[in-house]
């Protein structure tokens, strides 16, 4: 009897993938924003690490790159590929209207009602409210707290600029951590 062998190729891969931490998706051993915008025509916005600092280590990793825009997780582990199992954090801007977003659905107002009504029956919320903030650079921003079924969900604050909409996120954080997370984003490193 002859077994198939394009199948067997293919569980193979599948297994190596599996066993070895190998991401089939876009990877740098270094992120920063430099190496983001050189992939994206849409402005750069990266954290400050130190505002993620947890007592463990986290692997920032570019999920997304693109003209219209730009996906970075921070996991636990590397190759955490924003696996909810191992994510920790991350960083999205896109182009409000682009066809490739990570934003569904792509209308704020949406968002703030899918997260309303989701809050009202996850088992597991956040204390915190959904609540608009003035950020840093004196934009306004919309906090959209964490909610949990069977995994923890992120705090995210979203916020756009300039036809750009950007999300900055932090697994089951304070609202307080997440402002605290993009205000850095925005505010310009000294050189």
């Amino acid at each position: 009897m002859r077994l198939p062998t394009k199948p067997l190729l293919i569980l193979a891969a599948c297994a190596v993938v599996l066993f070895t931490g190998s991401s089939l998706l876009a990877q740098s051993n270094e992120v920063t924003a430099e190496a983001i915008q050189a992939e994206t025509q849409i402005p750069v916005l990266i954290p400050d690490e130190t505002v993620l600092a947890i007592e463990s280590p986290l692997y920032p990793e570019i999920i997304h790159t693109g003209p219209d825009g730009y996906y970075v997780a921070y996991g636990f582990t590397e190759n955490c590929a924003d696996a909810g199992f191992c994510n920790y954090a991350r960083v999205q801007g896109h182009r409000i209207g682009s066809t490739v977003s990570h934003f569904k659905p792509d209308s704020l107002d949406e968002l703030i009602t899918e997260r309303t009504e989701v809050l009202a029956e996850a088992p597991h919320i956040s204390p915190d409210p959904i609540e608009t903030v003035t950020l840093s650079d004196n934009s306004e921003g919309t906090v959209l707290p964490w909610y949990s079924y069977a995994n923890p969900g992120n705090t995210e604050v979203i916020f756009e600029r300039d036809g750009i909409r950007y999300l900055l996120a932090i697994e089951m954080a304070p609202n307080a951590d997440v402002i605290s997370m993009a205000n850095s984003a925005l505010t310009p490193s000294p050189e």
